[in-house]
């Protein structure tokens, strides 16, 4: 894990990202795509993968893209999954670093807003980690204003049960969540989207339960 150690490390990657979420609380963004939240990422990312049992160097390439997922958000959201792939490239070049699957780190990045119909894996569980982020930690200054998406700071936990045959996704969330409100938010089409994709690419059962009870909002 040579590479992903260094990245992770890295000062000047870890101050994008501070940098990042200043820039999200000044110019008025929703959502924070800052250092929190890319490792609560590739903390999912290294999950899923070590329970899927992929190799050590498929695990770390994962890793890599979540980890520089986001860095294109220096430029705001709008079209940062391409920056982040640059910024990737460059990276890599910058400082001669090679792996075995740096095309699919890439691509990973670069497919991360919206590849849902994709059928790589890193792409995929890359897609399923960062919608499943949406805790109260994920929402920005301006986010706590924005009707749907201040309901996130009642998001407690998210977590996932993996199984031979099903996808088990568990929202915890505090009692005074406004569920029509959350509902009716268009993120949470995503989210639920990313889930179905997820479990199709690994022939699983999907299932999403709230406190506890099946949550049919999507399907």
């Amino acid at each position: 894990m040579a590479i992903y150690e260094k990245i992770y490390h890295d000062v000047t990657i870890q101050n994008r990202y501070h940098a990042i979420g200043n820039y999200e609380d000044q110019t008025g963004g929703w959502a924070y795509h800052n250092w929190a939240h890319v490792v609560n990422v590739t903390q999912t990312v290294a999950k899923i993968l070590t329970q899927l049992h992929v190799s050590d160097s498929y695990l770390e390439a994962a890793k890599i893209a979540a980890i520089l997922h986001d860095t294109g958000a220096i430029d705001g959201k709008k079209g940062h999954a391409e920056r982040g792939k640059l910024f990737a490239e460059n990276y890599f070049n910058e400082h001669h670093l090679s792996h075995p699957y740096q095309q699919e780190i890439f691509s990973a990045i670069a497919n991360h807003s919206g590849g849902f119909d994709t059928d790589d894996l890193m792409t995929l569980v890359l897609i399923f980690s960062d919608k499943l982020d949406i805790t109260t930690s994920r929402v920005a200054k301006e986010g706590y204003q924005v009707t749907g998406m201040r309901q996130l700071q009642h998001i407690t936990q998210v977590d996932f049960e993996l199984t031979k045959t099903d996808l088990v996704v568990h929202f915890t969330t505090t009692p005074i969540i406004d569920l029509t409100e959350l509902t009716q938010f268009y993120f949470m089409e995503k989210v639920f989207k990313a889930i179905h994709a997820f479990a199709e690419k690994l022939q699983l059962s999907p299932s999403v339960q709230l406190n506890g009870t099946s949550w049919e909002a999507f399907h």
